[in-house]
């Protein structure tokens, strides 16, 4: 994974600064270096989620739409496995999009991140471009 964040950190042939950092048979995960703040002991990022395959089918389901991606904002703790959602949209196929989560920052608002979740995949990342950063 490091390796990976090396070639995208120094390449300069990404569309809107996102560069991918996960990818499993059901989520496309990217990041956007150009909103990476690094705040001390903790920094915040919008990432880009494009749910594929049987997720895909389960979230047009869901929402009775053909979803094309979500956009998330958050806050990720650095060196501590917490986070917080901050911000949360999901966009559709027909360019109409919905919000589904806007919350303020807390220092109270911390959660626990599920071990082997993108959650988890995305704080790693996040942790090894404040190193870089």
């Amino acid at each position: 994974m490091a390796l990976l964040f090396i070639f995208c950190i120094a390449s300069t042939a990404n569309a809107a600064n996102f560069v991918e950092i996960y990818r499993d048979n059901n989520y496309l995960v990217y990041l956007d270096l150009d909103s990476f703040q690094n705040k001390g002991d903790y920094a915040t990022c919008w990432t880009k989620l494009i749910p594929m395959g049987k997720e895909l089918e389960r979230q047009n389901k869901a929402f009775n739409k053909n979803v094309s991606h979500f956009i998330n904002f958050g806050a990720y703790k650095l060196n501590e496995h917490q986070l917080q959602f901050l911000s949360g949209y999901v966009y559709f196929e027909n360019g109409a999009d919905l919000v589904l989560l806007h919350s303020d920052f807390s220092i109270y608002n911390w959660q626990e991140i599920v071990p082997e979740s993108i959650g988890e995949y995305i704080w790693k990342s996040i942790n090894i471009i404040a190193e870089r950063l």
